[in-house]
């Protein structure tokens, strides 16, 4: 539509005037391209040799638009970001997940085993695709499986890719974590100056990440180059929501068991969101007791794990019950606490004795990852909806510096 040549242009971007070499850069800022500058171009008078030799610097074919025929109009600025097709079509299912398994494929077999195996067992949630048949070795085509599995993956192998067993391994998967948090703000469906502020912040960490990853593929076979345009793309998506709205309004992405029913307000649309919480010794043949965040009074939440469900009849009341497990900050040593913060895992641990609570009490569910490496240790799932359990954990963790 923007009549620009291919990616291997001089300056990809129908947006922008980034070189491409420059495509995996975050803190330079390139000049926008305006349709009213490319048009001037077109009617000053010049051989067909200057223009054509000037146009292809500027990455443009000698062809006029047909969209400049649109009053009040610039194409450059009504092309807009596109979730699905830059992110998880593009940089994490076609760039960040392939070196994780770049990656993967070079630890001993075990450590390949065990990382697909978690993605088996990881627990089912709503919305959430289940990979039943694991990750490693099947191709996906599917944008809304890239995007799923985005949200498992750091859960699934930070406990193998260690800084002592994989030090590519471990600057990727805090790359990857860089890249969830962006896709995590980019979903939003409604926004404030603090979060597009915050999405700008993600975004350029992304970028910080990357710079001390990619020394580390060094002797890779076949050198990856990361200037390529779905990883330059997002620095735009901040205009755009500004400009345009939230993405949904621009994106190409289509919007039997004992379960509890928890409508909570969102801290991202404000409007009264459903979980369903579920609390069954055979769900789909396997066991299934969900997390939650309960109310704890005096402005405090606390984080459980359901063991059991019931109603009380005393009279004419009913008092619903749950039998649950809370959770607690385990005191992990400093390089854990330190694994934790960088690839921004919330870990609890669960008390020993279960406690009774209101069923009124909880107020929103929570996935809880069950560490393989640390009993009775959990990971706080915050990945998961369109970011109210992304926003609402950044809070409950803010005090103990964790968020």
């Amino acid at each position: 539509m923007a009549l620009i040549r291919s990616t291997n242009g001089n300056c990809p971007c129908p947006v922008c005037l980034v070189p491409k070499a420059q495509q995996a850069q975050g803190h330079n800022v390139h000049p926008v391209r305006k349709a009213a500058d490319v048009q001037v171009i077109f009617t000053t008078k010049l051989k067909r040799g200057q223009k054509k030799k000037f146009l292809k610097q500027l990455s443009l074919r000698n062809v006029e638009n047909v969209f400049w025929k649109l009053a009040h109009s610039d194409l450059h600025k009504a092309l807009s970001f596109d979730r699905l097709h830059a992110y998880h079509l593009g940089l994490f299912g076609k760039h960040l997940w392939p070196e994780l398994k770049l990656v993967v494929e070079g630890l001993d077999r075990s450590i390949r085993v065990a990382i697909n195996n978690q993605s088996m067992v990881f627990p089912i949630w709503q919305g959430l695709y289940h990979f039943a048949k694991g990750v490693l070795y099947i191709e996906f085509s599917d944008g809304s499986k890239y995007e799923d599995l985005s949200k498992i993956i750091v859960f699934i192998s930070f406990w193998a890719l260690t800084a002592e067993t994989s030090r590519r391994g471990y600057a990727l998967l805090k790359l990857i974590c860089r890249y969830i948090e962006c896709d995590m703000y980019a979903s939003f469906e409604v926004h404030t100056t603090e979060t597009v502020d915050a999405y700008w912040q993600c975004i350029h960490q992304v970028y910080k990440a990357l710079e001390k990853y990619i020394p580390l593929c060094v002797g890779d076979k076949k050198h990856k180059d990361w200037n390529f345009a779905k990883n330059h793309s997002h620095i735009h998506a901040p205009e755009d929501i500004l400009a345009k709205g939230v993405m949904r309004n621009f994106s190409t992405q289509v919007i039997e068991c004992s379960y509890l029913r928890v409508d909570y307000e969102s801290k991202v649309t404000w409007k009264t969101v459903t979980d369903y919480l579920r609390c069954s010794p055979d769900f789909y043949k396997k066991p299934q007791y969900d997390g939650a965040i309960v109310d704890a009074g005096g402005g405090k939440c606390v984080i459980v794990k359901l063991h059991f469900t019931f109603v009380i009849d005393c009279g004419s009341k009913l008092y619903p019950l749950a039998l649950v497990q809370a959770m607690q900050i385990p005191g992990s040593p400093q390089a854990q606490c330190n694994v934790d913060y960088n690839l921004a895992l919330y870990r609890v641990k669960a008390k020993r004795a279960p406690v009774f609570i209101p069923l009124q009490s909880i107020i929103h569910g929570a996935l809880l990852y069950s560490d393989p490496l640390r009993t009775d240790e959990y990971l706080v799932v915050d990945t998961i909806e369109t970011g109210d359990i992304f926003l609402r954990l950044k809070e409950m963790f803010s005090d103990q510096g964790l968020a």
